[in-house]
């Protein structure tokens, strides 16, 4: 590929960066937002009753089904008028917090649930048209390290427009979404510079790779092309294999991916006995991007070079979570997921410090899941790999919209509980998928 090609991969990566620094900003900040305006919205005698957890369980529902059409819309709309269009709905869910209304929210929910497989699809097909074997490995870590990178950079500056306050004003409020809808639609236009090569210009009918049907013979981009049939397929080859037990895994993923994203930032943002509660939010997020950098390069690389089995790498994931999960629940308020809180944590007054360091701590472990999630995905389903991350992303998506929904009026306590569990249930059929693996190398030998 060369040039051509690394230049799209970076392209590519800046782009991403731009737009998920945006939307994790949005997904730290949301709850916080509903609930400040809310607050003022009742001063002037109106009523307001969009929940932001709400709006983001609608918008990974929406999320988990989008993705198995993302290919037939990318294939209709070609790539770039998918991203530019996938983008314009990132940059509406934004733009409807300026002034918000509880159906703008939704609805800019639905579409950006919708829009997230379309892009995500569209990244897949620039990616893989614009590297080979040779340069894989390079071209993943440079767009994963931008992606890992989007949530410090977006956080930096959300310190800097909440420095020293304890709640999100409006005129705070204005600006903030005002410049991260920019942020987003910059990084959505500059995917119209991605240069084309033969791989996005070929058509679906020079595929030559073909999959025998009961009755006919189709290609495999027909196959994929029809959601259904991705879904069946997608579906069929997941619980036919070892890596059934995986599901508790995904959604433990799913429940964590909710908890420290959204709940956790929600329940910082609350608590009212810290300084500047929704600054520190901004500085929880730094903290924990840092965790998920440190965690993704460490683990990363004990797990390629073989310093570290999966299970001893899962393992010290799951006491990374476990560990912030019991001091969270000793160091933080028990309404504090859904409603502002003056009260005392179990222990006394909330500690900031402890509180940081558990997002530290949740960052680090959420890294060391996700890189065995994906070797073990890997050496299971080598050559269907595309089509089980379909199921990855699809039961993950699912969870992560309950948990939101869990959220709404669940006390922090309960939920620490609740994730913990699902947490060690996970862990332990990992195990068990780990060992069907090994036995099953064993008898082939």
């Amino acid at each position: 590929m060369g040039y051509l090609g690394i230049s799209n991969i970076l392209l590519l990566s800046f782009s991403f960066m731009l737009i998920f620094a945006s939307f994790k900003v949005c997904l730290e900040i949301e709850q916080r937002v509903t609930i400040t305006y809310r607050q003022a919205a009742h001063k002037d005698g109106i009523e307001f009753k969009a929940q932001g957890y709400n709006s983001l369980a609608i918008l990974y529902g929406i999320f988990a089904i989008s993705k198995w059409f993302g290919p037939i819309i990318t294939d209709f709309l070609g790539i770039k008028l998918s991203c530019l269009i996938a983008g314009a709905c990132y940059c509406f869910y934004m733009v409807s917090f300026i002034y918000p209304f509880i159906e703008t929210i939704y609805i800019a929910a639905a579409l950006t649930g919708l829009a997230g497989g379309v892009l995500w699809t569209a990244q897949a097909n620039i990616v893989i048209s614009s590297t080979d074997t040779k340069h894989s490995k390079r071209d993943g870590r440079i767009f994963w390290g931008c992606m890992q990178f989007s949530r410090l950079l977006g956080n930096v500056f959300l310190v800097w427009i909440l420095s020293g306050t304890k709640a999100i004003g409006q005129n705070q409020r204005i600006l903030l979404y005002i410049v991260l809808a920019v942020a987003c639609g910059v990084g959505s236009v500059l995917l119209l510079f991605i240069f084309p090569t033969k791989f996005i210009e070929k058509s679906k009918g020079d595929e030559r790779a073909q999959l025998k049907g009961d009755d006919e013979t189709e290609t495999l981009s027909d196959k994929i092309l029809n959601p259904f049939k991705l879904f069946h397929l997608s579906m069929k080859t997941f619980f036919n294999s070892n890596a059934v037990w995986l599901v508790f895994i995904f959604v433990y993923t799913g429940f964590a991916f909710g908890f420290y994203s959204t709940t956790y930032m929600t329940c910082i943002g609350n608590t009212k006995l810290f300084a500047n509660p929704d600054e520190f939010i901004g500085i929880a997020g730094i903290i924990l991007g840092i965790g998920e950098i440190i965690g993704g390069s460490l683990f990363g690389i004990a797990g390629e070079k073989k310093l570290c089995g999966r299970i001893s790498i899962i393992c010290i994931g799951l006491l990374f979570h476990l560990f912030s999960y019991a001091f969270i629940y000793f160091n933080m308020p028990f309404k504090s997921p859904f409603m502002e809180s003056y009260e005392n944590a179990f222990w006394g007054k909330p500690s900031f410090l402890m509180a940081a360091t558990c997002a530290f701590f949740l960052g680090l472990g959420d890294s060391c899941f996700y890189s065995q999630i994906y070797s073990i995905l890997g050496e299971i389903f080598e050559s269907n790999s595309p089509l089980v991350f379909e199921v990855f992303t699809f039961i993950q998506s699912l969870s992560i919209a309950g948990f939101f929904l869990l959220s709404v009026s669940t006390t922090l306590h309960l939920l620490t509980i609740i994730i913990a569990a699902v947490g060690v249930v996970g862990v332990i059929t990992f195990f068990i998928a780990e060992y069907q693996i090994r036995s099953a190398a064993k008898r082939e030998l």
